[in-house]
C-alpha cells in the first residue's frame, strides 16, 4: 500500500510538473479514485465501471450502461488539474457523480452527461440532481472534502468548454447549473452532519436518536455502511431497552458495555420482559436483521455485517439461522480479526444450543489471542458462562486529557437566525437543528422538543496543539467509521474524531 501511495504520489507530482498527460496516466488515477468509491459503496451486485478516457472537445464525463464504463476527457482532467492539490478531490466528485448513475435502478440504459439535464434523451433531472447528492457523499466516506470547492468546479468546466456565455440548447446554463449544485451542496452538508450526528451519538449511547439520523440518510444514499450503522443501532436500542440486563453475552458490536452489565442481571432473560417491552425489542431486533441483510444482498462478502446478523440471530434466538453463516464456505475470504469476532458469537450460539463445553473452549482460547478486543470480550463472556461476577469494560483512559482545563466546553448560545431545522422522523417528532458561524458549529437533537441533545464544534478549541498520546487502550472504546475512529472521554464529555493514521481531525462536546 505504501509502495502504491508513493508511486501514485510521484504520478501526480509528474503530472504537475508537466503540461500534458497521457491517457494512461490519466486513468490510473482515475481508476485509483474509482476503486476507492466502489469499495466505499459497498454494492458489489452491480459491477464496477470502467474508466475510458477520451479527447472528445465536447465531453466532461459521462456513464454508459450498455459498455458499464465512465468515459472521462483529458479536458476535464485539465480542469480537476487545475485544483493543484485538490486534483483528486475535484476528479473524485465527477467520478462519484457518474458511479452513482451506476447504482440507480431507474437508470436502465442510454448515456447520462456531467453537464446534461435534458441533452440526452433518457437523462432525468432528478436523477442527475441524485448523483450531485451521492457523488458528494460517497466522496467524503472515501476521505476526500469536495463540497466547498464545487461552485469553483462548475465554474471552471463552464469556463474551460466556453459555455460561460452561451445559450446552451439542451443543457442547463451555468446560473441554471450553479443553482441546482448549490442545493446539491446545501443537502449534501446537511447530511453529512446528520451522518456525523448520528456517529457521535452512537458512541454517546442514544442508538434511537442514532438510528433516526440513518433512517434519514437512507433517502438519499443507500450505501453499505448507511445500512450497517442503521442495524447496529437498532441491535443496541435492543439490548439497553429495560431496567435489567437480559443479555449476559457481549457482542462484537458492542463498544462500551459497562452501562449494560452493571444493570441488574435477570435470570429468566426475555420472559422477564412485559408484553410492550417484548413487541419493542422483537421490532428492533427486526429491523436490525432487515439493514444487516440489505448489506449483504449488496455485498455478500461483508463479513462485519454478517458477524452483526448472526450476533442478531442469536438475539432472536435462531440459533440455526446464526450457525448456518457461519457454516459458509466463503470465510476463507474473510480477515483473521473478522474470524476471530466470528469465532466469538458462534460460542455464543454453542452455548445457546445447549453444548457449553465446546462454548468454553472457544471462550478460553480467544481469551488468549493477541487481539486484546477480541480477548476481553470473550473473557467477560467466559466469565458469565461460568456464572461468575459479569465483567466490567476497562476504565476510560483519555491520555489527551493531559489538562482537564483543556477541554473547556463551548458557551451555547441562544439559537442565532439562519438555523436549519431537519425534520429527522415526522412521527417520532424528532429534530435537527443545525447552526453554524466561524467560530463553531451546534447540532440540537431533540424528541417533540423534549429531551435535548447537543454536539459542539469549537473551531477555536481545535486549533489548540494536544499531546497525541493514543494507545490501544483508547481504540478498545473506539467507534471504527470508513476514514477514521471516534473516541469518547466520557468524563470530559468530548468525542475525538481521528483519521485511520490517528491525526486529530476534530473534537466534539455533548
Amino acid at each position: 500500500m505504501a509502495k502504491y501511495i508513493l508511486t501514485l504520489g510521484l504520478l501526480i507530482f509528474g503530472l504537475n510538473a508537466a503540461y500534458s498527460t497521457s491517457h494512461e496516466q490519466i486513468q490510473q488515477i482515475a481508476e485509483a479514485i474509482l476503486d476507492e468509491l466502489y469499495v466505499v459503496h459497498g454494492n458489489t451486485s452491480v459491477e464496477k465501471p470502467h474508466i475510458v478516457v477520451t479527447d472528445n472537445e465536447k465531453e466532461v464525463a459521462s456513464y454508459h450502461r450498455r459498455s458499464n464504463s465512465i468515459v472521462l476527457s483529458t479536458k476535464a482532467f485539465s480542469v480537476c488539474r487545475s485544483f493543484d492539490s485538490e486534483l483528486r478531490s475535484a476528479l473524485a466528485f465527477i467520478i462519484g457523480h457518474e458511479l452513482s448513475h451506476a447504482f440507480q435502478s431507474e437508470f436502465i440504459y442510454g448515456t447520462t452527461g456531467f453537464l446534461a439535464h435534458s441533452a440526452h434523451p433518457e437523462t432525468r433531472e432528478h436523477l442527475e440532481n441524485q448523483a450531485d447528492i451521492q457523488g458528494v457523499f460517497m466522496a467524503y466516506l472515501a476521505g476526500y472534502e469536495t463540497t466547498e470547492l464545487l461552485p469553483e468546479l462548475i465554474d471552471r468546466i463552464y469556463d474551460s468548454y466556453g459555455l460561460k456565455s452561451k445559450k446552451l440548447i439542451g443543457y442547463p446554463s451555468l446560473s441554471e447549473r450553479q443553482s441546482t449544485n448549490a442545493a446539491a451542496i446545501l443537502l449534501s452538508n446537511q447530511l453529512l452532519d446528520v451522518f456525523k450526528g448520528g456517529n457521535y451519538l452512537t458512541i454517546i449511547g442514544d442508538y434511537e436518536l442514532a438510528a433516526s439520523c440513518f433512517e434519514y440518510i437512507k433517502n438519499y444514499y443507500q450505501g453499505q455502511e448507511i445500512f450497517n450503522n442503521l442495524g447496529v443501532n437498532y441491535a443496541l436500542h435492543a439490548l439497553h431497552l429495560t431496567d435489567e440486563n437480559i443479555e449476559p453475552f457481549v457482542y462484537p458490536f458492542e463498544i462500551d458495555w459497562n452501562t449494560r452489565l452493571r444493570k441488574p442481571q435477570s435470570t429468566v432473560g426475555t420472559k422477564n420482559l412485559n408484553p410492550q417491552d417484548r413487541r419493542l425489542r422483537e421490532k428492533y431486533l427486526t429491523k436490525a436483521q432487515s439493514a444487516f441483510k440489505k448489506v449483504l444482498k449488496q455485498a455478500p462478502l461483508n463479513y462485519a455485517a454478517r458477524i452483526n446478523l448472526m450476533s442478531v440471530y442469536n438475539l432472536r434466538g435462531d440459533y440455526m439461522a446464526a450457525m448456518n453463516e457461519f457454516e459458509k464456505d466463503d470465510w476463507y475470504l474473510a480477515s483473521d480479526s473478522d474470524l476471530l469476532r466470528a469465532n466469538l458469537v458462534k460460542a455464543v450460539t454453542y452455548f445457546r444450543v445447549g453444548n457449553k463445553e465446546k462454548a468454553k473452549s472457544i471462550f478460553q482460547q480467544l481469551s488468549k489471542n493477541r487481539n486484546e478486543a477480541v480477548a476481553v470480550q470473550a473473557s467477560c463472556n467466559l466469565e458469565s458462562l461460568r456464572g461468575e461476577t459479569v465483567c466490567k469494560n476497562d476504565p476510560e483512559i483519555c491520555l489527551f486529557a493531559v489538562k482537564e482545563r483543556s477541554f473547556v466546553k463551548p458557551v451555547l448560545q441562544q439559537m442565532e437566525r439562519g438555523h436549519e431545522l431537519v425534520l429527522l422522523n415526522e412521527r417520532g417528532g424528532i429534530e435537527l437543528e443545525i447552526y453554524e458561524n466561524k467560530k463553531y458549529k451546534r447540532l440540537t437533537f431533540s424528541r417533540k422538543g423534549k429531551d435535548v441533545i447537543t454536539l459542539n464544534w469549537d473551531f477555536e478549541n481545535l486549533k489548540r496543539k494536544e499531546t497525541n498520546n493514543l494507545n490501544y487502550e483508547n481504540l478498545k472504546h473506539a467507534l471504527k467509521t470508513s476514514n477514521g475512529f471516534l473516541i469518547p472521554c466520557h468524563e470530559q464529555r468530548v468525542i475525538y474524531r481521528l483519521s485511520n493514521d490517528h491525526a486529530l481531525l476534530e473534537k466534539v462536546f455533548y
